[in-house]
């Protein structure tokens, strides 16, 4: 395989960030500039992270005339399209006359891309392009090459395309036939779903509406639900003999939403239930444990017997995908049970913003429980406070209601938590090495003056700092907070005159962003408090591959965010990203403000 093979090959897996790093590494071996195909590339996966700038850059090192291609002629220039296309979604709410601009350089990199290798790919986007301009006859013109060069087709796209072609043309009727087509093979590829209502939902031209209701989004459910009852617990609350009732009930009610995403952990009860009613209807499942699996299965499936055991373990293979909320031990700290939940609860708004849909919570509980940390209740009363959609299979009650002041807790009282949850941040400033030693302490001096500057102006300052020549380790208690610093400390780097510290002017930093559980320690050597564990090195690891001017942040870090209700951010997927030094792959996300 020669070196354009292999990014490609990086591409399509979604490694976009190494694949980038190899554009540059084949760069950086040639004084040449660096061949087309390959600046393409970059420009790609510069994209497909959400690095506009950087993707920007790239293009204009792409010398057109020397691709003799013409289909990858096209495929940049439909790069380039996608660029100004993407802007124009970010900008249309907030800045129309800079959205239009972005929409007009659309439409022409999409005219030119056609005008070299005719497609009905090219030629849709360029109808949609010049609808949303007001170009009405070109958007005529280019809907109807579309049309007619995608029948006979056969394939999503190509529904799709013939879908959005009669949009535009007037005909909703028969968008709406062919958009129940594409559905119809894209059953189950949620993703491909959600870029059809998302492009519906960006040309909002009469009829819209009516073809949304043919490409619904899946509902993107996280539950949670009561584990059976414990041999000792005084008053009974969901016994073994009801699992089969409740059973019965998840099914019914999964059958009712259609095509489902879920969100669970997989305790003895109510989670493997819903899981397996899930797994039976052929619905995507996440599971995630809340420590480590043998701690898991220990603390909150063992109990209830061998049966139980084996329906855990069956539930985790079977699951799409299971996710460690921390892969450490148990060890008593029950926050981990409350860091868990909060997972589910914010991967399901992470997933549904990816969908182009709202989550759901759907919880098995019976009325009147006791509310423990990281438990059914508490999960519940957090979700219905911030008045997002649930929905509740109650449990009969088992007892008078008289009785029900006898009921002791579940597991007893929580012991005290030695770890606590965190947001870590980790920044360093690009081209730091490369500056002359003479400017050091003028550097040190501007760097950590600004830090400073955004720190005190912090209305919840972090709760441990720590740097180190260009680089920057800061701890905070909520996700929030560490994501308003984030932004700030990219604003005010950008706002310093580097060329005075014998540094380019475009120097920047790069920032990462991740969130889990650590102890807090007292460090006699700084004598200060300061965090460690295995959280706080998977935050270090992260930085490293951080694009620079980009804010980077773990799935955890972003689901955390989510939750929290924060709508001064939003979160765009990159993809799953291998870090470095043997820390595996993790799903990585663009930090971005919503204004």
């Amino acid at each position: 395989m020669n070196n354009i093979e292999s990014i490609r090959d990086l591409i399509a897996q979604s490694r976009n960030a190494e694949a980038l790093d190899a554009v540059r590494a084949s760069v950086s071996d040639s004084a040449d500039p660096p061949a087309a195909e390959a600046a393409y590339l970059a420009c790609l996966a510069c994209v497909r992270m959400g690095a506009f700038a950087e993707a920007q850059t790239w293009y204009g090192r792409l010398d057109l005339t020397t691709i003799a291609d013409a289909s990858l002629r096209s495929d940049a220039l439909c790069v380039a399209a996608r660029i100004s296309k993407l802007r124009f979604a970010a900008l249309k709410s907030v800045d129309e006359h800079r959205a239009i601009r972005h929409a007009v350089e659309a439409f022409i990199h999409y005219k030119k891309a056609f005008d070299e290798y005719v497609t009905p790919y090219a030629a849709i986007n360029a109808a949609a392009m010049a609808w949303i301009i007001g170009e009405n006859a070109a958007c005529r013109q280019f809907a109807h090459i579309a049309l007619i060069g995608s029948l006979g087709l056969a394939g999503v796209w190509p529904c799709a395309t013939r879908a959005e072609a009669h949009l535009l043309l007037g005909d909703v009727t028969a968008a709406q036939t062919e958009y129940r087509a594409a559905y119809g093979l894209a059953r189950g590829q949620h993703g491909l779903v959600a870029s059809m209502r998302r492009q519906l939902d960006l040309l909002a031209v009469p009829g819209s509406h009516d073809c949304l209701n043919e490409v619904p989004a899946p509902v993107v459910i996280a539950f949670t639900g009561h584990m059976l009852d414990r041999p000792d617990r005084e008053v009974p609350r969901f016994t073994g003999t009801m699992a089969d009732a409740v059973a019965r009930r998840l099914r019914e009610k999964i059958d009712g939403y259609g095509q489902v995403v879920g969100f669970s952990q997989a305790a003895c009860g109510a989670d493997i239930l819903f899981l397996e009613a899930m797994q039976e209807a052929g619905m995507q499942t996440t599971v995630v444990l809340p420590f480590s699996a043998a701690d898991y299965l220990e603390t909150s499936v063992t109990f209830a017997g061998p049966a139980w055991v084996a329906r855990h373990r069956k539930v985790l293979a079977n699951a799409t995908r299971v996710v460690h909320a921390t892969e450490e031990r148990y060890l008593g700290d029950d926050v981990l049970f409350q860091h868990a939940a909060d997972l589910i609860q914010g991967m399901a708004f992470l997933r549904a913003s990816e969908l182009a849909t709202t989550p759901h919570l759907l919880v098995v509980a019976q009325s009147g429980a006791e509310s423990h940390l990281g438990g059914t209740v508490a999960t519940a009363t957090r979700w219905n406070s911030a008045d997002w959609t649930s929905d509740c299979i109650e449990l009969e009650p088992t007892v008078l209601p008289a009785l029900q002041a006898e009921r002791q807790p579940m597991t007893g009282e929580p012991m005290p938590s030695r770890r606590t949850i965190h947001s870590f941040m980790f920044a360093d400033v690009t081209g730091f090495s490369k500056m002359p030693e003479e400017y050091t302490p003028a550097f040190v001096d501007t760097f950590l003056t600004s830090i400073r500057c955004v720190l005190d102006a912090m209305q919840r300052p972090p709760v441990d700092a720590n740097t180190r020549g260009d680089g920057l380790y800061l701890v905070f208690d909520s996700a929030n907070d560490a994501a308003i610093c984030a932004h700030n400390v990219l604003a005010a780097i950008r706002a310093t005159d580097w060329t005075a510290l014998g540094l380019p002017q475009d120097t920047t930093v790069r920032i990462g962003l991740h969130a889990g559980p650590a102890y807090r320690t007292y460090d006699p050597v700084m004598r200060k408090d300061t965090f460690y564990g295995s959280h706080v090195n998977r935050a270090a690891r992260l930085e490293a591959i951080v694009q620079p001017g980009q804010i980077y942040a773990t799935e955890t870090f972003a689901a955390l965010l989510a939750v929290n209700g924060e709508t001064g951010f939003r979160c765009e997927y990159i993809g799953e990203t291998q870090l470095p030094k043997s820390f595996g792959t993790a799903p990585l996300y663009r930090v971005l403000r919503t204004a």
